[in-house]
């Protein structure tokens, strides 16, 4: 039994709207119980950024999905087009606490916040008056060095902060970090650092000392390779930007890991230094495999070559040692005597008044290309290549291209 076009619409948007009415139902529910927040605004934020304090909290204000959706936002409230946020109160309680901690750690450690809610359309508006106060300033700041392995700009280029400067506990971690990077790009993997702040309430001063101990410089010791079962450990060694007796730096690891990915032999490699008192490290090389050969075919066509075919195989270790092995072939022209001048192609031959074999410009082209690399030739930095090619083209209409080389 047929039913009319009519009465399949009428359906349709009976069941739109029932959907539509569930939707607004188990939203008006839910808003009983909390409202939904349509704003949340902050105010009185000066010394900080107001992004990073809105991600530091949990509340989280009703928007659009994105830019695209909007004009959908603006028609409809769905939840497939709007990222509807609601009201947590217990979470609200401890976002004051976020607030103030975020400003404690940044310096400002008398910050007062405030939270006031605010009808707001179909919810609330949720507003944060913060009280900044006057931050802590640090009042001297010395770096101790056991053994002055750093200079005044390398230790600047951390980010330590300044005398005068709020005590921004955030930027003090970091710039921790980045000293124990400075450190281990000059070998000291062992550096001990730590840091001490006497803070003086009443004043809002502050003191801090940052020693830091260097102690030995750790060497390349012994290399452990796991995982491996078709790739030779000698083949791993040497793609490793390590030599044995060499000062061992943080930049040569993260190179000698790069390496490995860069052969294609693996899907996974890493270069991890275990913890050892001793200063010849003992590095641990972990591998998985990938296989070690891949193929390509394709085809296509256009208005100038018509059909082509190409084939790429390529051995990421052929005889071993990570030599790879690089074939190509491409042959294009395909079918050029049957759609030569017909449709979208153009027409490749020079015209009925030239004097030369128009037959010659609808012959099939090739390329043929061998390329054989050889990698951590002599160095694990260094890469002995060498490639052979042959080659018929054409230029429509002017001229044939026959070439090879090497």
């Amino acid at each position: 039994m047929l039913f009319p076009l009519r009465s399949w619409c009428g359906a349709a948007v009976t069941i739109l709207l029932f959907l539509a009415a569930s939707t607004l139902g188990a939203q008006e529910r839910v808003g009983q119980e909390s409202p939904r927040v349509e704003r949340l605004t902050f105010r009185g934020v000066d010394a900080v950024a107001e992004n990073e304090l809105r991600q530091s909290i949990v509340t989280e204000e009703t928007r659009c999905r994105g830019l695209i959706v909007r004009p959908f936002c603006w028609a409809t409230d769905w939840d497939t087009f709007v990222d509807k946020h609601y009201l947590d109160r217990q979470e609200l309680s401890r976002d004051e606490l976020r607030v103030r901690v975020f400003y404690f750690r940044r310096g400002y450690r008398e910050a007062e916040v405030a939270t006031e809610l605010r009808p707001r359309g179909r919810g609330v508006e949720v507003v944060f008056s913060v009280d900044e106060g006057a931050p802590t300033l640090i009042e001297a700041l010395r770096v101790r060095q056991t053994a002055a392995v750093l200079s005044d700009r390398q230790l600047r280029r951390t980010g330590i902060p300044r005398e005068g400067q709020p005590l921004d506990l955030v930027r003090l971690d970091t710039s921790l970090i980045n000293l124990r990077e400075t450190l281990g790009e000059r070998g000291y993997l062992d550096a001990l650092l730590q840091d001490s702040v006497d803070v003086d309430r009443t004043a809002r001063m502050a003191r801090v000392e940052i020693t830091v101990d260097p102690r030995h410089r750790a060497t390349v010791g012994d290399l452990e390779i796991r995982g491996n079962e078709q790739v030779a450990d000698r083949t791993i060694r040497d793609a490793l930007l390590l030599e044995e007796g060499r000062v061992l730096r943080t930049r040569d690891i993260v190179a000698s890991q790069r390496s490995l990915y860069e052969s294609n032999l693996f899907h996974e490699a890493r270069v991890e230094v275990p913890e050892q008192p001793d200063s010849a490290k003992r590095l641990q090389v972990t591998v998985r495999e990938a296989p070690p050969r891949s193929a390509r075919v394709g085809a296509g066509f256009n208005t100038v070559e018509f059909v082509q075919t190409e084939g790429r195989f390529t051995h990421y270790n052929w005889l071993g040692r990570g030599r790879r092995l690089n074939l190509r072939g491409t042959v294009g022209n395909l079918l050029a005597s049957q759609l030569n001048g017909s449709g979208i192609f153009r027409d490749m031959t020079p015209g009925e008044f030239s004097a030369v074999d128009e037959a010659a410009f609808l012959r099939p082209t090739w390329l043929a290309s061998a390329e054989l690399q050889q990698p951590a030739f002599r160095a694990a930095s260094n890469t002995l290549g060498f490639s052979v090619f042959a080659h018929r083209r054409i230029v429509p209409a002017i001229v044939i291209d026959r070439g090879v080389g090497a």
